[in-house]
C-alpha cells in the first residue's frame, strides 16, 4: 500500500512527523501516531526514511511494543544538519553556526561601523574562521540566513526601509546575496531583524499555547514582529511591526530616509544623550529607574496601540536596551499600562538568547524542508 500513497501526502506526512520530532524528541512511533493521527504502518515507514537520512536515530529492530518493555524512543538528531546565520541589529552584528535545532554551535559577536565593508570582505573572514573552529562538515550546511535592521521583502530582496545603515540603502541587495550563495554553494534568505526575532521566540516558546504574539525590540533602534495564525505577519510591503514609525505628534513629518518618530525617542543614541548612559556601562538603580520611567510611557502607548488593532494578548519585550534595563523596565510598563487602560495584554521579557538565531533557523528549515525530506 505504501508504494501507491501519493507523493504530496507521502512528503505531508514526513513534514508533520520531522515537526512532532523535532519538538520534542524521545517520542515512540506509538507516541507519534496517536498525536498526529497518522497510522501505525506509515510512521513505522517515515521513521526507517529519517533514519536513513540520519535525522532520527533508533533501534529499527525493536518491536513498536513488548509487554514489560517500554518501546524504542525515537531520537531526533539536530547535527544532521547545519546552517549559516548572521544577524544584524543596527552595528551589533552576531554570526553563527547552528545545528537544526537552532541552536548555535559557534558564534561571534562584534561591531560593524561599515556595512558595505561588512558585506564585501568581513563576513567571508568571519564565516571561514567559525567553520574551521567547529570542524564544520561543509557537505552539511544547507542554506544561510540574514537578518538585516530594514524592511525587506525576502523574495525580491527589495529594501523599502534602512535608516540605521547610514552608509548604504543597501540597493545591490541582490547582488550581495547572489555573490554570499555563490561563494558558499548555498541559498540565501533575507528577513528583517525583528521578524527573525519574533520567529524565533514565537517557535521556540509559544507555538503550542498561542496563534499570536507581538515582539518588540529595543536596541540600536525600535522594531516588532507580528505573528498572526501561527505565520509572520509581513503586511504588503514588508512594513508590518515598523513600530519606529508610530507617531504621536501630529506636527511632525516623516521619511523612509531617516528614524522613525517614536525610534528617535527609543534607542541607544537617544538615551545616551538624554541620560549619558552607555549599554556597556554598569547602571545603578536610580539611573535605570530613570531611563526606565522615560521608556515605559513611549512604549505603553505603542503596545496599546498595536493591542487596540490586533487584539494580540501576548506581547514580548527583547533586544540589547531590554537586556540592560531587564531590573526596572518590565515593572515601570506594566504600571503605565494599568495607568492608561483598562484593557492591555500580557508583557514578558523574552525567554531565549538570541531569538533571531533560532529564527533563521526555522525560516531555512522551513524553506529548505520539502527538499530535505524528498
Amino acid at each position: 500500500m505504501e508504494k501507491n500513497v501519493p507523493a504530496a501526502l507521502k512528503l505531508s506526512n514526513r513534514k508533520i512527523v520531522y515537526r512532532v520530532l523535532a519538538g520534542e524528541d524521545g517520542l515512540s512511533r506509538a507516541d507519534i501516531a496517536r498525536r498526529t493521527g497518522i497510522s501505525g504502518a506509515t510512521v513505522i515507514k517515515i521513521a526507517e526514511y529519517l533514519a536513513g537520512r540520519n535525522i532520527i536515530s533508533y533501534d529499527p529492530s525493536e518491536p513498536t511494543a513488548l509487554p514489560g518493555r517500554k518501546p524504542t524512543p525515537l531520537r531526533f538528531n539536530k547535527n544532521f544538519a547545519y546552517c549559516i546565520a548572521i544577524y544584524m541589529e543596527g552595528i551589533y552584528t552576531s554570526i553563527g553556526i547552528l545545528n537544526a535545532s537552532g541552536d548555535a554551535v559557534l558564534s561571534q559577536d562584534f561591531k560593524v561601523p561599515d556595512t558595505e565593508r561588512f558585506f564585501q570582505k568581513e563576513l567571508y573572514a568571519q564565516v571561514d574562521k567559525l567553520m574551521k573552529a567547529g570542524g564544520i562538515d561543509r557537505n552539511k550546511l544547507i542554506g544561510i540566513g540574514i537578518a538585516i535592521p530594514a524592511a525587506v521583502d525576502p523574495v525580491s530582496k527589495r529594501v523599502f526601509r534602512a535608516p540605521l545603515f547610514h552608509d548604504t540603502k543597501l540597493a545591490n541587495l541582490e547582488s550581495i546575496l547572489q555573490e554570499i550563495s555563490a561563494r558558499y554553494s548555498l541559498p540565501v534568505f533575507v528577513e528583517n531583524d525583528v521578524n527573525a526575532a519574533a520567529y524565533g521566540e514565537y517557535r521556540r516558546v509559544y507555538a503550542d499555547v498561542t496563534s499570536a504574539l507581538v515582539y518588540i525590540s529595543l536596541g540600536s533602534g525600535l522594531g516588532g514582529g507580528i505573528i498572526l495564525n501561527n505565520k509572520l505577519w509581513k503586511g504588503q510591503k514588508a512594513g508590518a511591526g515598523e513600530i519606529g514609525y508610530m507617531l504621536f505628534d501630529p506636527h511632525v513629518q516623516q521619511t523612509s530616509e531617516q528614524l522613525g518618530w517614536l525610534e528617535t525617542k527609543i534607542n541607544v543614541t537617544a538615551l545616551r544623550t538624554a541620560f549619558h548612559s552607555d549599554i556597556q556601562t554598569p547602571i545603578d538603580q536610580e539611573q535605570g529607574s530613570k531611563i526606565a520611567h522615560y521608556l515605559s510611557k513611549y512604549i505603553s502607548l505603542a503596545i496599546l496601540n498595536i493591542y487596540a488593532t490586533l487584539d494580540i494578548q501576548t506581547v514580548v519585550l527583547g533586544g540589547v536596551l531590554t537586556e540592560y534595563l531587564s531590573a526596572y523596565l518590565l515593572p515601570e510598563i506594566n504600571r503605565e499600562l494599568r495607568r492608561m487602560s483598562a484593557y492591555a495584554p500580557e508583557v514578558v521579557y523574552g525567554k531565549i538568547k538570541k531569538p533571531g538565531f533560532v529564527g533563521l533557523s526555522c525560516i531555512i528549515i522551513d524553506e529548505l524542508l520539502d527538499q530535505i525530506l524528498t
